[in-house]
């Protein structure tokens, strides 16, 4: 908002039917002023409204990333309590330990959309199995993307295998581009976060 050119013209236009006005040149000033007045108080008004935006759009984003950090806590927490009534140890599963055996003959494009239906049925040992027969396959190499190595990095870590989950977070960010590159940089940055304060101390990773 710019008031001063806004003022000249209609200071302009106010002299130019003066003539015409019944109003003594001191009343038509003071309402002139009046108006100037209510015009300035406006711009201040929007200013400040401006600069509040402005803050409680950072303290939404702050809040956010405080969201994401306590959720991932809580997932890591539940995670852990899983594996240690499954397996009887914090550590987690590795892939010999799980019973699961990925379909035979299946094409790769069926296998990725077979272990994205595990993971999203939350049977994470089925879905940990699945990527991985997926990912050595060389013939999915075209369909192997960064969300895939994300996934798959995300089901290792609910099954406590911290080591590969952070293989495939690393391997997601380091092959995430154009616009999936911001989102899964983000992602994969809080759950690395997640790990280290997990294995802060030297605790044994599962292989």
């Amino acid at each position: 908002m710019r008031i001063v050119p806004f003022l000249l013209f209609f200071f302009s236009l106010s002299l130019a039917g003066l003539s015409g006005c019944s109003q003594s040149p001191g009343t038509w000033w003071k309402s002139l002023n009046d108006k100037a007045g209510r015009l300035s108080q406006a711009e201040a008004n929007y200013k400040a409204l401006e600069h509040e935006h402005e803050r409680l759009k950072k303290d939404y984003f702050r809040l956010e990333n405080d969201y994401m950090e306590l959720r991932a806590k809580v997932e890591s927490s539940e995670a852990g309590e899983r594996n240690l009534k499954a397996t009887g140890s914090l550590t987690g599963r590795s892939p010999a330990s799980i019973s699961y055996e990925v379909p035979k003959g299946l094409r790769s494009e069926d296998m990725l959309v077979l272990a994205y239906e595990h993971f999203h049925e939350q049977r994470f040992p089925e879905a940990a199995v699945t990527f991985e027969s997926f990912l050595k396959r060389p013939e999915s190499a075209a369909l192997a993307d960064a969300y895939a190595l994300y996934t798959a990095g995300v089901s290792w870590f609910q099954l406590g295998n911290f080591h590969k989950a952070r293989e495939y977070f690393e391997e997601a960010r380091n092959s995430a581009s154009g616009e999936q590159r911001e989102k899964i940089n983000k992602k994969v940055d809080l759950w690395l976060r997640t790990i280290d304060r997990k294995t802060k101390g030297g605790g044994t990773l599962g292989g």
